[in-house]
């Protein structure tokens, strides 16, 4: 089913206007959902601050009141100042075990009985002493017990080098539950415990007074109030406390090491948070902050604009479909006219004329039509003419370029191909003209077709020559493997053409030579002004033709140069035959036989030339007694090899005449 062109260019319309609003209005979004990112992010931020002075103003109290009870109880201190003292004797022996146990029973109960009055003993579900050593001399949690080593603790062994610690400790922690620290609780319980060294008199540390305090709902609400973030503490996928009732699991979605901004949805909700692991901690597992807020709250503030926004869009996008649509059908009436008139020319009719009243462009642009009409009716007249002489391609050239109908020409590098059929006089002679014109008439035509196939250009038919020459002014190595490509499919067609002839004891035995060179000449034309020619010629064209009809005296069937032969010499099958001076050069050129391409090379074929090689390697160096042992080894496997026959009577001549100066170049003395 066709479509009208109107209905495609106003879709083209319309599909434009939308690549345009709607990318704006996303940008726009995109820019109002940054700005809210931004914003949060400073919120969590601030938010991190609150809680941290939140925990540092709890500690400080707790540092203070630990600073009051120690200077307002002279028996602590007294407690303290002996338990730091060693405990063995004077005369250097330790007291027996259940006199160390009865001592620490004492302590414990002295202490028990001057602080149990006190709020700070009170207030805190976690209250521990130690001694200078670590020691345990009171814990809350289970009043009685002493003796416990605690220095292993972090927040312990910190407090005993004289600096204040702070950890966390988690009531779900295996590790911490083993001692008589944590006091049991339903619901998984995060404390935040803090170690005050205790020093006095020769300033050194006598002893550790820990305490600790849960992180409850309620601390998280005073953060929230001020901060109006949400806050919650995760532990090995736990969450031990948070101010908003959360239904998944955060700690898959925190990294051990993150502190970068995470995003998460709740109950169809967007969530930004901010990690931020805890500092010290006793516990083995790692336990994290997340301060998070919601995006799709702050979002809510710009909903009016981003509505006004859309309106906008909508309207916009409105008028310019109707605006499109009045467009769309003036270009379409335009376009039909030129259609019209298009389809006319197609058909022949090159009197055609198209009308278009519009004033723009379009009118301008049939105005071009009518004289490209007119230029066609020309162009069309000459072309009858020439292309019955002239090459497709060179009329093309021509006619695209009227200043290329002037005498004239260029320098251009190009590749040249001459072919010959070899013994055409005799042919001729044999055959009645009528024979003989359609001979090569069905000839010329088959190895023309060939030519044009592979973008070759047919110079000129000179009696049964064919000159011709590949132009792409892009790539010579293109040029060159076509035109040797076009030589071997050549001699494919002439062995074609042999069957086909095969009732004519003449033509059943025709043959080829080409001749194929590359190099800079001239091409235009050349004549006069009322008759000229469009051709090639140089010094390179007279190479070429030299090249074919060398064949004869190899006995070789498709000859080509050294400049040819660099460019095609990884995808043919060549062999390197001879250096020959070439009337009109002062250096000699080194010539090729092109024998097929190379994925057909056969290992016979292979080795053949190797052996060839080496033995023409020997001819050019002057070993000419070696040379001819090859070419003699050569013959004996391939009898019919009319080269080697050539080279070994060369080598016996310069065997019985050696030359004085030897440059590879063979030139026959006169008898």
């Amino acid at each position: 089913m066709k479509i009208k062109f109107q209905f495609k260019l106003l879709l083209a319309f319309i599909g434009l206007i939308f690549l345009i609003i709607i990318p704006l209005l996303y940008l726009v979004n995109a820019k109002i959902s940054s700005v809210s990112e931004s914003n949060i992010e400073k919120s969590l931020r601030i938010s991190e601050k609150v809680f941290e002075k939140h925990e540092e103003f709890r500690r400080q109290s707790a540092s203070s009141a630990a600073e009051s009870l120690l200077a307002s109880q002279a028996s602590i201190r007294a407690i303290l100042g002996s338990t730091s003292t060693s405990s063995d004797d004077l005369f250097g022996d330790s007291p027996p075990a259940a006199a160390q146990t009865a001592g620490l029973q004492t302590t414990n109960e002295t202490l028990f009985s001057s602080i149990e009055s006190f709020e700070l003993y009170q207030a805190h579900p976690i209250f521990i002493f130690t001694d200078a050593k670590g020691t345990l001399l009171l814990t809350k949690v289970s009043p009685k017990t002493v003796g416990l080593d605690l220095s292993a603790l972090p927040v312990v062994r910190e407090a005993l080098m004289g600096n204040a610690a702070v950890s966390y400790w988690g009531s779900l922690d295996t590790k911490l539950n083993s001692l008589p620290l944590l006091p049991k609780t339903a619901q998984p319980t995060l404390y935040e415990v803090f170690a005050k060294p205790l020093v006095f008199g020769d300033s050194s540390v006598k002893g550790v007074m820990l305490v600790g305090f849960p992180i409850t709902i309620q601390d998280l609400q005073e953060i929230k109030n001020i901060s109006q973030s949400e806050i919650a503490f995760i532990s090995a996928g736990n969450i031990y406390a948070t101010s908003l009732d959360l239904k998944l699991n955060l700690n898959d979605l925190i990294k051990p090491t993150d502190t970068q901004l995470l995003h998460f949805t709740h109950d169809a909700e967007e969530f930004i948070g901010l990690p931020s692991p805890l500092k010290d901690s006793d516990s083995s597992i790692q336990t994290t902050t997340l301060i998070f807020k919601s995006k799709t709250k702050e979002l809510l503030v710009y909903s009016d604009l981003k509505k006004i926004l859309n309106i906008i869009g909508a309207i916009a996008s409105a008028i310019a479909i109707f605006l499109a649509f009045l467009l769309s059908a003036e270009v379409s009436k335009a376009v039909r006219a030129l259609m019209r008139g298009a389809k006319e020319i197609q058909a022949g009719n090159l009197n055609y004329l198209v009308e278009i009243k519009t004033k723009d462009e379009f009118a301008d642009l049939g105005e071009s039509f009518n004289k490209m009409s007119e230029g066609l009716r020309e162009k069309e007249s000459i072309k009858k003419t020439f292309k019955r002489y002239v090459s497709p391609k060179v009329v093309n050239s021509l006619l695209s370029d009227e200043n290329k109908l002037k005498l004239g020409g260029d320098k251009r590098d190009l590749v040249i191909f001459f072919s010959d059929i070899a013994g055409f006089t005799t042919i001729s002679e044999a055959l009645s003209p009528e024979g003989t014109i359609d001979f090569l008439n069905q000839y010329l035509s088959e190895m023309a077709k060939i030519i044009e196939a592979s973008e070759g250009v047919v110079d000129k038919f000179i009696g049964d020559a064919i000159m011709a020459y590949w132009i792409d002014p892009l790539s010579k190595k293109k040029n060159s493997l076509l035109a040797c490509s076009a030589a071997l499919e050549q001699q494919k067609m002439i062995v074609r053409l042999k069957e086909k002839w095969s009732d004519n004891p003449i033509l059943c035995n025709v043959d080829a030579r080409i001749g194929i060179h590359s190099g800079e000449v001239i091409i235009g034309n050349i004549g006069s002004e009322e008759r000229m020619d469009y051709t090639i010629i140089g010094d390179n064209v007279n190479t070429a033709s030299r090249l074919e009809s060398i064949n004869k005296h190899y006995g070789t069937s498709i000859l080509i140069s050294e400049s040819v032969a660099n460019e095609i010499k990884d995808s043919f099958i060549l062999r390197d035959l001879d250096l020959i001076k070439v009337v009109g050069k002062k250096n000699p050129i080194r010539i090729y036989e092109l024998l097929g391409n190379i994925q057909d090379a056969k290992t016979e074929t292979t080795e053949m030339l190797k052996l060839f090689s080496a033995a023409l390697q020997n001819y050019r160096e002057g070993n000419f007694l070696a040379a001819q042992a090859g070419f003699q080894h050569i013959k004996s496997l391939h009898t019919k090899d009319f080269l080697c026959e050539l080279y070994l009577t060369r080598c016996s001549a310069l065997i019985s005449n050696p030359p004085l100066h030897w440059d590879g170049v063979y030139q026959a003395k006169a008898k």
